[in-house]
């Protein structure tokens, strides 16, 4: 092991006079770039009590004399590390401190992670005199210190940026839509959810947006209140779960308790169905390919075996009432419908061949794309559907082309 690696060893490990030994390295050598460099890079890979262990070691070699020497970490960013130096610093916060994190704020030789830690900074020292250099930062293309400028900008109640971000919800931009969303969900102001789950239900982003949405919102207290829109939501990430969604995440979005709730309910709906029956398909697909998790924490790892478990005692009797639920009756405007599909193609529930047929009486074109792919799928498409009918009548020349291939 190199220097660096025996440091973070003993600053990390059980030994307390090591670990006070290597704090006071870290925070108090005149060469100690390296190591803070090193320290940073693997921070954000470090359990909670080993990171309140190493605060506590840090705090235990500053005082008032050295404090400044926790600036040195500002050129390096990982998930948290600005909170947890920050946390510290306030601690010795004064006119002259304030003063110097501004310079540092404002200079235009700053780059965007010193300025990630200095939004931080006026999030606990609330100072007005940092007003624009928030905003202007609000939306940089740095997410942390975007992420940062609107939780201090929320901290000091100003809300013109929010009013911009709002606004940029109805652009036609899916990424300047997402930036949006973000900067909406870090100001944490709850009464915007319902603007939220409007952007969600049109966006080409669904899964990106409904992962913000649960930092903004207990979506699980949500879905126990029989609120369609987080039900929604929740689906959207369960959709992205394991392929854009790190699984890393199962906890943040409260999985194992709502499917807990969910498959222990007396009466279910048939939006609480799909939510079940997407949700054990991808536990399914997850736990059964190494692929997914050979790379997850053992923590993470457990949670997903312990929701697998509870797909895995559901009886057949009872997913089947779920199938039957699903396919009760398809409303062709539901913001569930491209998921009902999915699932009737995935389970091969032969059963919704009727009501399929029905639909396609719609003159939506995708509706009816959707329709004949479905019916492809559970090898339904058969010549009681009038095939020069359904082509006819579509108006989109590539919608036609697809539905016409699947004849």
């Amino acid at each position: 092991m190199n220097s660096c690696e025996i440091l973070f060893k003993n600053l990390t490990g059980k030994n307390e006079h090591l670990a006070l030994k290597a704090a006071n390295e870290l925070v108090n050598s005149h060469d100690n770039e390296k190591f803070i460099e090193y320290f940073s890079s693997k921070f954000e890979f470090l359990f909670d009590f080993v990171q309140n262990n190493v605060k506590s070691r840090i705090e235990y070699n500053i005082n008032s004399s050295n404090y400044l020497n926790l600036l040195k970490f500002f050129k390096y960013y990982s998930y948290n590390l600005d909170n947890f130096i920050i946390s510290i610093l306030v601690k010795y916060a004064n006119e002259d401190l304030t003063d110097k994190i501004l310079e540092i704020f404002e200079s235009t030789n700053s780059s965007d992670t010193e300025k990630t830690y200095c939004a931080k900074y006026f999030y606990y020292i609330p100072d007005t005199i940092a007003l624009d250099i928030l905003k202007e930062n609000a939306f940089s293309d740095f997410e942390p210190l975007m992420l940062n400028c609107a939780g201090t900008l929320n901290e000091m109640q100003d809300y013109t940026m929010l009013d911009k971000a709002l606004k940029k919800l109805d652009v036609d931009d899916d990424f300047e839509v997402l930036k949006a969303v973000k900067f909406i969900t870090a100001s944490q102001d709850k009464k915007h959810i319902k603007q939220l789950y409007q952007t969600l239900k049109k966006s080409r982003l669904k899964e990106n947006i409904a992962c913000e949405i649960p930092y903004l919102i207990d979506i699980f207290n949500e879905i126990k209140h029989n609120d369609e829109d987080a039900l929604f939501c929740f689906n959207c990430i369960i959709n992205g779960f394991g392929e854009i969604l790190p699984l890393c995440e199962v906890f943040n979005y409260k999985i194992k308790q709502i499917m807990n709730y969910l498959t222990t309910k007396k009466e279910i709906n048939q939006n609480e169905a799909i939510v079940i029956l997407n949700t054990m398909l991808k536990f399914d697909l997850i736990t059964q390919n190494d692929e997914y998790t050979f790379d997850e924490n053992k923590q993470t790892k457990n949670e997903l075996n312990e929701i697998q478990k509870i797909f895995e005692n559901i009886k057949p009797e009872y997913q089947t009432k779920l199938k039957n639920i699903l396919i009760n009756k398809i409303e062709p405007h539901s913001i569930f419908l491209t998921d009902i599909l999915n699932l009737i193609a995935e389970y091969q529930i032969y059963e919704a061949k009727d009501i399929l047929t029905d639909m396609l009486k719609t003159s939506n074109d995708f509706i009816t794309c959707e329709i004949i792919i479905t019916l492809k799928k559970i090898n339904k498409l058969d010549n009681n559907i009038n095939q020069d009918e359904i082509i006819n009548k579509i108006q989109d020349n590539n919608i036609r082309a697809i539905v016409k291939s699947c004849f």
